[in-house]
């Protein structure tokens, strides 16, 4: 019977101590390690390398007899020579076997990127004595884990990714930043998982009469200089009327990304920037991901689930003309052979798919390409191998309608082989697909649809403003933490802020510690509680989530502050309040453009700061459902929050009392008058953003923000001389240990320290922290109290422009090239293009000076006639992209963005406008009041110096409660996360000796033909015993697809 009575007799003193802790030590280092490896991808070198090397060491420790003497009982070494040259030879076969296996089993099954400890083992824990053993035999791999391989690899692979931008009245310097980032993605060939990107930029107030605005045509004529090559008919975009303004299309880059800019029009659709994310999340979720590539392009569907009738393999050709061959892009084609009287291809996707359409590449000898599609029903539950002893009328028919004709799909011959659409009345659900061409010598294809069991499985959003800058790993960086962890809803970046100037380099310090002290400790206590809106990654199923609640409308003066005052913030709330995690990338990194003066400063951090107060009270409100719904979100987390919540309440009392306390420590000045004076100050300024208007409140602020500065730095440097006397006195005079404030005091600042070194590639942040310090009581007391009083000002606050601006100051920003022109494909149906003349107030008129360059008449008609609209066909018998997407648009618009009457909106205005004042009204006096008690009970606490808790004084204790707690648990849990960012960096570093896996990206990528925007698509019924044609349909060789260049 096992007993603990055994233990007892291993001492320190015993003879096999020693052994036993090496072996326990070493045991769990090797189970860490191997972790680690597998993790970082790093399987080969790292895992399977030492499982080799250390089956070496213990042959050389057993048979060479020094070694063993050293490290062994000589007992254990004695052994007569014919038993030793029989252990040699066993051991050989056994490290030979052993090899095998490992090379075989582990080394060619790689593991994926920031993999969990049970996605690697089959078991928990781990066996010291044997661990080399345990590792091979419990490691999972693609033998014994299969389907958990395939899932991965399609995972990875059928992933796609929508950029949706927001724009408004960007600069040409932040439209340009924008722009090149999208480059970088277009042109990421070294994207492992060959996932596809499109890019969508929803522009506010873009149009005005179905007409771009001069903001729009600003952001037009950057695209082709930017992201167009020149002379390349990838320049050529296309121009739509919708329900919601007007749409602008390219195709870009080597992955021929589609780029679509949608232009508002504001009496058209609602504006503001959380109504432009409604519209592309709507779009995405309803419509979009409807139409996803199933992963013939991506190599989600492997070589061995792509069969057809010929050729077969091991013949001459099929190699060449093979199945395989079908991927979009190729240099050849899948050609059956010319004695196969029906031939066919057929695509196994692994689980029941939902059909709904095609992309089609013909060999260029193909004028005219027809084909059937045919299929197994879900339900059947077939297996690859079942589908061989099915016959030919075995295999359903496509149809439009239950009853109507076999459906033949007719395709024309385009030029430089450009794709297809093909579009399904009716979607497909099956496992298996076939297509029969009854006219065709080649073709390559991908098909669209999405799964049955998840339809948003694989999509994602990348949230971005109109301003950012980012790489392109920067993207994967973030979508590696959405696929190794599905219960991730949403992943943020480091943001690093741009500008130049004093305010500039205030927030790059706030920015630094908001990031290295704030975001990881939400990341590692529970969840990051906002995900910002300028980059961002955000899964789709998450999104579905809230959706429903974040298109609601706005009810009251607190639905207002929540929705449109901190609409990222808001969408984060609903993400934790329905169960997803979100979570903090720190090797991630992004720039935006920041404030760069005293006013819009004020004016963002307005927002912010109310955004910051409403939504941690609602979701203290609703903690219950919360801790409820989501395992991250715990009653410790929530403690945190609410500490959280009260030291940002009594931020302006707890400042005031730092100034003063400082003036008293550094220059004996007496504690209750500065704080009278102090308190004065505030209240001073609180009256006068109640009642002045908001100009001289920024004017006041400036002064006052100058004054508190010097005396900021008076008290700083009279300090620093304070501390360092007493601390002299304290070293020198024999009187003791520092006292407790002044420790206080260098832990604080040696945290900010320790922080910095951890982040050694931001450290010069930290230099910034001296301006940040001056600056602590504008932006502690003074930017509080002007954000509170100003809580019923509804403007945004940032990129406005006045009515008499409107058609000045927009137009003086525009930077337009009178030598550059927007190409748009204008063919509308064989009619003459016609000239729309531009009459938009915010379109430069004849006459006006641009960026010192006068645009004549003559160049405002060609770019009027650069940007001639292309009529939309609206044929009901016809079922293509753009006729789908115009119904779904029209849908949403009326359901959810159709903008209110004017008298309506003026009442809602109205209102609205009594709410938020009563709410100021309320806000005010709660936060009064609340500071007010802080300083009376500081101000207690202070006079009962002789009382002593745990060595320190009640005030400092109390200090120590509530800021010191926060402080620490902020800088454990950055601890804890630069190990994970490290492991995370370690990941992403390309390993020369680990495969990235097999690359199906096609060889005409890397040089890829140019591309027009003309399609000729036609679509044909016929009756299959007579093989006639219906003619009811016509070509329309201007209606390109959205979908032409996945």
């Amino acid at each position: 019977m096992w007993s603990l009575k055994s233990w007892s007799n291993i001492t320190p003193d015993h003879p096999a101590f020693d052994e036993m802790m090496i072996n326990i030590f070493c045991g769990l280092g090797g189970y860490l390690l191997a972790i680690i490896a597998c993790s970082t991808n790093s399987y080969r070198i790292g895992f399977a390398l030492p499982l080799l090397l250390g089956n070496i060491d213990a042959l050389l420790l057993v048979f060479i007899a020094p070694l063993c003497e050293t490290f062994l009982p000589n007992a254990a070494c004695q052994i007569d020579e014919i038993s030793y040259y029989l252990a040699i030879r066993a051991a050989i076969c056994i490290y030979i076997a052993n090899s095998i296996a490992v090379w075989s089993l582990v080394a060619q099954s790689p593991t994926g990127i920031l993999e969990n400890r049970s996605q690697i083992f089959l078991l928990p824990g781990y066996n010291s004595m044997f661990l080399e053993q345990w590792l091979v035999l419990s490691r999972r791999t693609k033998f014994n884990s299969r389907k958990q391989f395939l899932w991965r690899t399609k995972n990875l692979r059928n992933a796609c990714v929508y950029v949706c931008s927001t724009m408004y009245h960007e600069s040409e310097e932040e439209m340009e930043q924008l722009l090149l980032s999208l480059r970088g993605i277009a042109n990421d060939l070294q994207d492992e998982g060959q996932r596809h990107f499109e890019s969508h930029i929803f522009f506010d107030g873009g149009c005005n009469n179905v007409q771009p605005t001069a903001w729009a045509q600003q952001l037009i004529t950057l695209i082709e200089k930017t992201v167009c090559s020149v002379g390349d008919d990838a320049a050529l975009g296309s121009r739509w009327d919708t329900p919601y303004g007007l749409q602008f299309s390219w195709t870009i880059g080597l992955k021929k990304m589609p780029l679509i800019v949608h232009l508002k029009d504001k009496s058209k659709v609602r504006s503001g920037k959380r109504w432009s994310q409604v519209m592309y999340m709507s779009y995405i979720l309803n419509f979009s991901a409807n139409y996803s590539p199933l992963g013939m392009s991506s190599g989600a569907i492997l070589n061995d689930e792509i069969t057809a009738s010929s050729p077969k393999k091991g013949m001459l050709n099929f190699d060449r003309n093979g199945p395989h061959r079908a991927r979009l892009n190729g240099l050849t084609c899948w050609k059956p052979d010319e004695s196969d009287s029906k031939p066919y291809i057929m695509l196994d996707f692994g689980e029941p798919m939902s059909v709904t359409g095609l992309l089609v590449q013909m060999e260029p000898s193909v004028h005219v390409s027809r084909f059937q599609l045919r299929y197994v029903d879900s339900s059947d539950g077939l297996k690859r191998r079942d589908t061989l002893r099915l016959r030919e009328d075995e295999w359903t028919r496509y149809r439009d309608t239950s009853d109507g004709p076999v459906k033949n799909f007719t395709v024309s011959q385009v030029r430089n082989q450009k794709t297809v659409t093909v579009l399904l009345k009716q979607p497909i659900k099956t496992r298996f697909l076939r297509i029969y061409p009854t006219k065709c010598h080649g073709m390559r294809f991908e098909v669209l649809g999405h799964s049955l069991s998840n339809r948003l499985a694989n999509t994602y959003i990348l949230m971005t403003d109109g301003d950012v800058k980012f790489k392109s790993e920067a993207a994967r960086s973030l979508l590696d933490i959405t696929a190794h962890d599905p219960a991730v809803g949403a992943v943020c970046a480091r943001t690093h802020p741009i500008g130049s100037g004093p305010v500039a380099w205030y927030q790059i310090f706030d920015y630094a510690i908001a990031h290295w002290l704030g975001k990881t400790a939400n990341n590692m206590m529970g969840t990051v509680l906002c995900c910002p809106g300028c980059f961002s990654v955000f899964r789709a199923n998450a999104v579905r989530d809230g959706l429903p609640e974040y298109s609601s409308h706005v009810k009251g003066a607190n639905d207002f502050l929540v929705k449109d005052m901190g609409e990222d913030r808001w969408l984060c709330t609903l993400l934790v309040k329905n169960g997803w995690a979100l979570e903090y990338s720190a090797m991630t990194e992004d720039s935006t453009y920041c404030p760069e003066t005293f006013e819009e400063l004020f004016k963002q951090r307005r927002r912010w700061l109310l955004s910051g107060l409403v939504n941690p009270v609602l979701i203290i409100q609703i903690w219950k459902t919360i801790v409820q719904n989501n395992p991250n979100f715990s009653r410790l987390f929530l403690l945190y929050q609410i500490l959280l919540l009260f030291s940002f309440i009594v931020t302006p009392g707890t400042c005031l009392i730092l100034v003063a306390g400082g003036l008293e420590f550094a220059f004996g000045m007496n504690l209750e008058i500065s704080m009278v004076v102090l308190s004065l100050v505030a209240v001073s300024y609180g009256v006068a953003c109640l009642y002045t208007p908001r100009d001289l409140q920024i004017r006041v602020a400036k002064i006052l923000a100058a004054v508190f500065c010097v005396v900021m730095f008076a008290v700083a440097l009279g300090s620093a001389i304070a501390v360092f006397q007493h601390l002299h006195l304290q070293l020198t005079d024999g009187t003791g240990t520092p006292s407790v404030d002044i420790l206080i005091i260098f832990s604080f600042v040696g945290i900010y320290i320790v922080t910095a070194m951890f982040h050694p590639s931001e450290f010069s942040c930290l230099f910034y922290g001296v301006l940040y310090l001056l600056c602590l009581p504008t932006t502690c007391v003074l930017l509080p109290i002007y954000s509170i009083c100003n809580l019923n000002d509804r403007s945004w606050g940032t990129r406005e422009t006045t009515n008499t601006d409107k058609g000045e100051s927009d137009a003086d920003g525009l930077s337009i090239d009178a030598d550059t022109r927007i190409r748009v494909s204008c063919q509308d149906h064989g009619e003459e293009q016609t000239d729309n003349t531009i009459n938009d107030p915010d379109t430069p008129t004849e006459g006006q000076e641009n960026n010192g360059q006068k645009i004549s008449e003559a160049d405002l008609n060609n770019q009027s006639n650069g940007l001639a609209k292309l009529k939309y066909k609206d044929n009901a018998g016809e079922i293509d992209s753009r006729h789908l997407e115009h119904s779904f648009w029209e849908r949403l618009v009326e359901e959810t963005l159709r903008p209110n009457d004017e008298s309506d909106e003026q009442i809602n205005t109205q209102d609205l406008k009594e709410k938020l004042s009563q709410l100021r009204n309320f806000w005010v006096v709660a936060l009064s009041v609340a500071n007010a008690m802080w300083l009376v009970l500081i101000l207690v606490l202070k006079s009962y110096t002789t009382m002593e808790v745990l060595m320190m004084d009640p005030l400092t204790l109390t200090y120590l409660l509530v800021f010191g707690v926060v402080i620490c648990a902020q800088f454990m849990s950055m601890v804890v996360h630069r190990g994970w960012t490290l492991a995370h960096m370690l990941a992403r570093i390309p390993n020369p000796w680990e495969p990235s896996g097999p690359d199906v990206t096609p060889t005409s990528l890397l040089k890829p033909p140019p591309v027009t925007r003309n399609l000729d698509t036609v679509e044909e019924e016929f009756d299959e015993e007579q093989g006639q044609s219906n003619e009811g349909y016509e070509d329309h060789p201007d209606d390109s697809e959205r979908f032409e260049a996945i």
